[in-house]
């Protein structure tokens, strides 16, 4: 099967074909190194905004 993965992810997740999943503390080493040597392409931007709930409800906060 065949997934539309973000080009920037894409090439870590073809490590993940090479991984034994049944030696858990292997698996568990590998993700603490893949998640060190990470860095994203682009930096990410957040904010916090307020959505207007319907009729009578509060407002619900949104992370974009």
């Amino acid at each position: 099967m065949k997934y539309a993965f973000d080009p920037e992810i894409a090439s870590r997740l073809t490590s993940l074909e090479s991984l034994d999943f049944i030696d858990y503390h292997a698996f568990r080493d590998a993700q603490r190194t893949s998640r060190a040597t990470y860095t994203p392409a682009t930096a990410v931007h957040k904010h916090d905004v307020a959505v207007p709930g319907s009729a009578g409800s509060p407002d619900v906060s949104v992370r974009v």
